[in-house]
C-alpha cells in the first residue's frame, strides 16, 4: 500500500467515526504518515482531537447526516496532500475544517430532495447569520477523471450572501436568490444558476429541512 493511500484511508477513519487522536490508538502500531505525524506532534494531535469532537457533535444533529458524511470524506481525500508538507500545514487545515463544522451545527439547510441525500443533487446551506451560503453537490464525472468524487465536477463553494432589497446576492456568482424562512428560490425557465456547463442549473425552490 502506498503512503498516499495509507494517508487517505487514515483520514477516512475520522469521517466514519474512528478517532485517530494519539489518546485513542496505539502509537507503537502507527504506520501511515498521518498516524506517525499525530504521535510525533502534540499540536497536530490536539488539532485532530478537536476535529473529531466537532465532527461527532455536528453530525449528531445535522438534518441530512449522509450529506455531511459525504462532504467530510471528500474533504479528507482532498486534504491528503498535506501529508507531504510541514505539520503546520495539516494543523491549519484541520483547524479550519473544525471551525467550519462548528458553524454548521446551527446552519439552515435547504434541499430539493428532502433528506434522501444524493451527491448528484445540490444542497444549500446558510450559516454565519445568513451572511454565507454553501453550494454543494450536482456531481457529474469528467471523461478525463472518471473516478468517484471529488474528481470530476463537484459544486463546492462558499460565498458571501448579501441582502439586496427583497432578494439576496450570492456575491461570488453575482446571482440573486430569494431567501425566506422556508426556502431558497433560484430563477426558473432557464434563469437558474449555472455553475458549470456540464452540471444542471440550480433552479426552482429548495425547501428548508432545518
Amino acid at each position: 500500500m502506498t503512503n498516499q493511500l495509507q494517508w487517505t484511508l487514515s483520514l477516512v477513519l475520522i469521517a466514519t467515526g474512528h478517532q485517530l487522536a494519539a489518546a485513542s490508538f496505539d502509537c507503537a502500531k502507527a504506520r501511515s504518515p498521518l498516524e506517525k505525524g499525530i504521535c510525533a506532534n502534540p499540536v497536530l494531535s490536539k488539532a485532530d482531537e478537536d476535529l473529531n469532537v466537532a465532527w461527532k457533535s455536528t453530525v449528531k444533529t445535522f438534518p441530512v447526516p449522509e450529506f455531511l458524511r459525504t462532504s467530510q470524506r471528500f474533504w479528507l481525500k482532498q486534504t491528503a496532500w498535506c501529508a507531504k508538507e510541514k505539520p503546520d500545514v495539516c494543523v491549519n487545515a484541520f483547524r479550519d475544517r473544525t471551525a467550519f463544522l462548528r458553524k454548521l451545527a446551527d446552519a439552515k439547510v435547504y434541499t430539493n430532495y428532502g433528506k434522501q441525500f444524493s451527491v448528484e443533487s445540490a444542497t444549500i446551506v446558510l450559516f454565519d447569520g445568513d451572511s454565507s451560503i454553501w453550494l454543494y453537490g450536482n456531481y457529474m464525472p469528467d471523461m478525463n477523471h472518471p473516478e468517484p468524487p471529488p474528481d470530476g465536477f463537484l459544486l463546492d463553494e462558499v460565498s458571501r450572501l448579501v441582502k439586496k432589497g427583497k432578494k439576496s446576492l450570492i456575491e461570488d456568482r453575482d446571482y440573486e436568490v430569494e431567501v425566506t424562512a422556508d426556502r431558497v428560490l433560484f430563477g426558473t425557465d432557464g434563469n437558474g444558476l449555472m455553475v458549470h456547463p456540464r452540471q444542471p442549473q440550480l433552479d426552482g425552490p429548495y425547501q428548508r429541512v432545518r
